[in-house]
Parts: C-alpha cells; structure tokens; sequence
C-alpha cells in the first residue's frame, strides 16, 4: 500500500518537474559529468546540476535538511541558510567544530555535482552525497552500509566517515554525513599533531584492506578532520589540530570496490580495476592489471609526502616518511 506522505510527495515531485521545466533522472550515473575536456559542454551540466540541487531543495526540507543557499555573483559557493538559535548549537562528535565566525563565512564550495551541504534539524552541519539508485545497488551504497554497521562502526581503527542518515528520494539514494573539511589544508603546530595525523591514516587503510576495502581514489581532497572552516581561510587557521579534540577521516567512496574476504593483498590483481588517478599522481597509467591495495598505499603515501613532511620546518631531524 502505498502511504498519503509517498503520493503527496510523488505529485509534488511531478508537478514541481512541471513548474521548473526540467525532469530530474532516477539514474545516479546521469549526475556524472561527462565532458571535463571541453569547458563548451562541461558548464551546460554544471549549470543544470546547480539547479537540479535547488529543485530538490523541499526534498530534502522534508526530511530535516535544509539545504545551503548559493548567490548569483558566484553559485559555486554554497551558505548555511541562516535561521534564529541554529548558530549556537553545540556540535558534538561525530559533527565537525565550527571553525567559521558566521554564516557568512561557512562558504562550502560546490566542486562535485554529486554532493552539497546542508544543516540538519538541530542546525549541525552535513554534507549530502548521492550514493546510488535504487535499481543497481552501487558499490559505495554497498561500502557505506558495511562501513557503518555494526561491530564494524565501533571499532576504533574505523576512521572513515560517519553517515547518520540514508536518504531514498525518487529512487535515488543520498548518504548524509557530518561535515568534515578537508584535512591537510590547515597548519600543523607541532609533531605531535603531525604524527597524530599520519597514524590515524595508516591505520584507517590498514583496516579496510583487513576488511577487503579499496578506496581507489584517496587524495587529501578525499580526507577530512572534524572542522567546519571556510574553504577560503582555511590554509590559514592556527592552533586547530589539538590531538584531544582532532579526528581524521577518509571519505568519498566513488571508486571503491569490496573484495572478497578470503582474497589475498599480496595476490590481489584485478584486471578491471579503475585507472582513474594515475596521472594526477605523477604516474602513467598501467597497461597491465596491478595490485589494487598496494596502489591505496601509493596513493596515501604521496599525499603523506607532500603535507605531512612539513615537520621537517621545525623538526628538521625527524624524517616521517
């Protein structure tokens, strides 16, 4: 039986896809961008995508989210909507620290059409990602779900992202997760902090491998600390990575696979492993099947590499990597 609050929605969907003169896909895949090589097709679908987000902003509402606003003079920078007493809530983990003065200064940038941010009903920020559909079960739906279940959220080693809310709209499927800001961009104060940092990212890689998890894409913009900063400033903070209150978490599970448990890392090649990333990383792209996981490692190593090694400036003798 099909409940009053799904057919209301259902007609609404359907007569706000009148109103607004667009239909909106029930195909995860029809998010994706698909001509990052030509700035002529690609701003056509980024433009569509930032209204696509803002038609389904009452969605969202619906369910306790309200999406950030973007302006007209940059619609790429997305704004908390301001409300009375949202502002002083206290955010508690697994939410990031508020890190911005004000609403004004908590710019979150729109870089993937899959993903926006938004507060919840408690005035908590989050950050919504479309996962997956409902006809074809993604793998990072799949990954998501086993990463947050139990015993596997509970133990310690799990440093990847939280998601407090699976969201079924139309037939497409959103993740909600605390917002988590990128995690190398602010200054390391002190070795500890530094050291801090890398082993809570050795140890998030050595549990999902141990659990049979590729990330395939880990990259610093796919790593995150619980702060909320203003993307603009956020190279700038000071004194914001004391080791008692900073967490670590690796996220966005696009390119990540589930292997079978009894698989070995040290044999693991699979010929149809995603070849995305190899040259972003300085490498050419391997024409024979390669070790999945031990690509997770390079990709970790390098972004250590380059962030990380900054203890060196005050600790020239301590060689981290």
């Amino acid at each position: 039986m099909i409940s009053f609050e799904c057919l209301f929605e259902r007609v609404h969907w359907v007569s706000r896809s009148i109103f607004w003169g667009m239909q909106v896909s029930s195909n995860a895949e029809s998010w994706d961008y698909t001509n990052y090589h030509s700035d002529e097709l690609l701003f056509p679908q980024i433009r569509r995508m930032l209204k696509v987000w803002n038609f389904m902003r009452p969605f969202f509402a619906s369910r306790g989210y309200e999406l950030y606003c973007n302006t007209h003079s940059n619609p790429f920078e997305l704004f908390p909507v301001s409300k009375p007493g949202l502002a002083t809530v206290q955010e508690t983990y697994p939410y990031g620290r508020r890190m911005y003065e004000n609403d004004d200064d908590a710019i979150f940038y729109f870089v993937s059409p899959r993903v926006w941010g938004a507060r919840d009903i408690q005035g908590r920020d989050v950050v919504i990602k479309l996962v997956s559909d409902t006809t074809t079960p993604s793998q990072e739906l799949k990954v998501l779900q086993y990463l947050n279940s139990e015993p596997v959220r509970s133990d310690p080693r799990n440093h990847t992202i939280f998601v407090v809310d699976f969201l079924n709209i139309n037939g497409l499927i959103f993740a909600v997760m605390p917002r988590w800001d990128a995690a190398f961009n602010a200054e390391f104060d002190t070795v500890e902090e530094i050291m801090q940092c890398a082993e809570t990212f050795f140890e998030a890689f050595e549990f999902l491998h141990e659990h049979r998890i590729l990330h395939g894409d880990f990259s610093c913009q796919n790593s995150g600390y619980n702060a909320c900063v203003n993307f603009m400033k956020d190279s700038e903070l000071r004194q914001v990575r004391n080791p008692s209150e900073t967490r670590y978490a690796i996220y966005d599970f696009g390119a990540s696979i589930m292997f079978p448990k009894e698989i070995s890392l040290e044999d693991a090649v699979d010929p149809e492993c995603p070849r995305i990333g190899w040259r972003h990383r300085g490498f050419d792209i391997p024409t024979e099947p390669y070790n999945p996981f031990q690509y997770d490692m390079l990709s970790l190593g390098i972004a250590l590499q380059r962030h990380v090694r900054v203890g060196n400036t005050f600790a020239p003798s301590a060689m981290l990597i």
